[in-house]
């Protein structure tokens, strides 16, 4: 069984908006679907349960692109994964401390 990532409408537009480029962050999702060891992460600044991909993320026009991901172990989904850009990070970190990843699945 491979794990699940889920994505929150908030991240796909951003992705879609922000994203000229997705392959990086392709690239990193592949490597969290096979194994999330190969993925290294760093303190999401305080935000429970959240960590932030510890990589620079190109966008297809700078490398300021961010990813947090969260591990959950609910339903059929294993990690939520939000997508962000540099510009945004102070509200990134707004919302993901008003936001704990178990609570994310109850969107979909």
């Amino acid at each position: 069984m491979t794990p699940e990532i889920y994505i929150p409408r908030r991240s796909r537009k951003i992705l879609e908006n922000d994203f000229r480029n997705r392959d990086a962050v392709y690239q990193i999702l592949s490597s969290l679907k096979k194994d999330e060891r190969s993925v290294k992460f760093k303190n999401a600044n305080a935000a429970e349960g959240w960590m932030e991909v510890d990589k620079k993320i190109s966008t297809g026009h700078d490398e300021q692109g961010r990813m947090y991901v969260g591990e959950i172990k609910q339903q059929d989904t294993k990690f939520v994964v939000l997508i962000g850009h540099k510009k945004n990070q102070s509200k990134d970190f707004e919302y993901m401390k008003n936001n704990h990843p178990s609570k994310m699945i109850k969107d979909k």
